[in-house]
């Protein structure tokens, strides 16, 4: 699942570089600018999979039994 995660965050990091072209262009972004974008889509990624963990656990499998298996 490691592996997986470190994927995306690759996968994240290629796509945030092909966009940064663009997106400087269309705002007019200073380098200083584009350093804070580019930050701001990490640390977003970050604090979005620190999210994930805990509505997973929240609700998970083992923390409440499945309505199919009720009787």
């Amino acid at each position: 699942m490691a592996a997986l995660g470190g994927l995306l965050f690759g996968y994240d990091t290629g796509v945030i570089s092909g966009a940064i072209g663009p997106i400087a262009e269309y705002f007019d972004l200073s380098a200083a600018e584009k350093g804070w974008a580019v930050s701001s889509v990490v640390i977003g990624c970050i604090g979005g999979a620190l999210i994930a963990g805990r509505l997973s656990i929240a609700y998970s499998a083992d923390a409440r039994p499945c309505s199919c298996c009720q009787p």
